[in-house]
C-alpha cells in the first residue's frame, strides 16, 4: 500500500499490465509446448514429425525445409510461420553453406550472405519466424541434453476460446494483508487451447541448441 501511495505512476495499472502479458505467454505457451492441461503442438498426435538421431541432430537448411514441404497440404503453408526459441534461431543466423553445396560461397552465412552488419530479417524461405522463450531448449535424448523443437504451420489452425475473460481482484483482507497493510491481486482468465487441425503444422524434434 505504501508503494502505490508513494508512486508517481499508478503501481495497480503496471501490475495488471504485466499480468496480462504473463498470461499471453502461458497461452503460447501451452499451445506450442503443453503437454498436461492442454495438448500443444509439441505432443500433439497428429502433427507432422520429422525426428532426430539417438543424441539430437544439429539445425541445418534441410531441416527447416523439410518442415515446410513434410505437410502435404497447401493449406499448411498458407499464412504458416516457423516458431522457435530464440536459441534455436541463433543456430539458424549462424548456418553456413558448405564446400559441397556451395562451390565458391562456401563458408558465406546461408540467411545473410556478407550482410551481417546489416539487420536481420526474421523470415526462412519466405516465411516469418517467431521467437518465443516458452519453447523449451533443455530437452534430452541419448548425451543430448541442450535440445529444442521448431515448429511449422499456420497460427490460424489453433483455437483460443475464452470462457470468462479476464478477473481482477485487489484485496486488503486476503489472509494476513490486513495486519501487514498490504493488498493482494488476482488475476484470473479461463482458456481452453486446441490445435484444430493438427496435420497443418511440423515439428522438428530434437535439435542442438
Amino acid at each position: 500500500i505504501e508503494s502505490i501511495q508513494d508512486s508517481a505512476i499508478s503501481i495497480l495499472a503496471w501490475v495488471q499490465d504485466k499480468l496480462t502479458e504473463l498470461v499471453a505467454r502461458r497461452e503460447d505457451t501451452e499451445a506450442l509446448e503443453g503437454t498436461t492441461s492442454f495438448t500443444g503442438l509439441a505432443a500433439d498426435t497428429d502433427v507432422n514429425e520429422i525426428t532426430a538421431g539417438a543424441n539430437g541432430d544439429a539445425i541445418s537448411y534441410a531441416k527447416l525445409v523439410d518442415l515446410v514441404f513434410k505437410a502435404k497440404e497447401g493449406a499448411s503453408r498458407a499464412g504458416a510461420a516457423y516458431f522457435m526459441a530464440p536459441a534455436a534461431m541463433a543456430k539458424v543466423v549462424g548456418l553456413r553453406a558448405d564446400a559441397v553445396t556451395a562451390g565458391d560461397g562456401a563458408g558465406q552465412p546461408i540467411f545473410q550472405f556478407g550482410n551481417v552488419p546489416g539487420e536481420i530479417r526474421m523470415f526462412i524461405l519466405g516465411f516469418p519466424v517467431w521467437m518465443h522463450s516458452g519453447i523449451l531448449t533443455n530437452r534430452t535424448k541419448g548425451t543430448g541434453t541442450t535440445l529444442t523443437n521448431i515448429y511449422y504451420g499456420p497460427a490460424r489452425q489453433i483455437t483460443f476460446g475464452d470462457r470468462t475473460g479476464m478477473s481482477w481482484d485487489v484485496s486488503d483482507s486476503a489472509g494476513t494483508a490486513f495486519e501487514n497493510y498490504q493488498l493482494v491481486m488476482r488475476l484470473i482468465k479461463r482458456t481452453a487451447i486446441s490445435v484444430a487441425l493438427g496435420k497443418a503444422f511440423t515439428r522438428a524434434i530434437d535439435l542442438v541448441t
